[in-house]
């Protein structure tokens, strides 16, 4: 989700956010695919059979999360070396 939001930008520029809310149907978007990626990793272990549980625990959660935003936090350390 991360970087879906990081690809908008392709010209290098550091507000990821910036003009987010002027498109209505990219928000509509991204909250189905951020609540379908909370059923699938919820259920969907249980259903195909793969993990007895049910999903992540808060702490996997997190986890995948903080890996998330490093790879922000890397996207605009790279954003500032300059092209040859």
């Amino acid at each position: 989700m991360f970087n879906f939001l990081n690809a908008r930008k392709l010209r290098d520029e550091l507000n990821i956010f910036e003009g987010l809310t002027r498109n209505n149907l990219f928000i509509i978007i991204v909250i189905l695919i951020i609540i379908l990626q909370i059923i699938l990793i919820t259920f969907a272990g249980y259903a195909f059979k793969v993990y007895k549980y049910y999903g992540l625990r808060v702490e996997q959660w997190l986890i995948c999360i903080a890996f998330a935003i490093i790879g922000n936090i890397v996207s605009i350390f790279l954003k500032f070396i300059p092209e040859e």
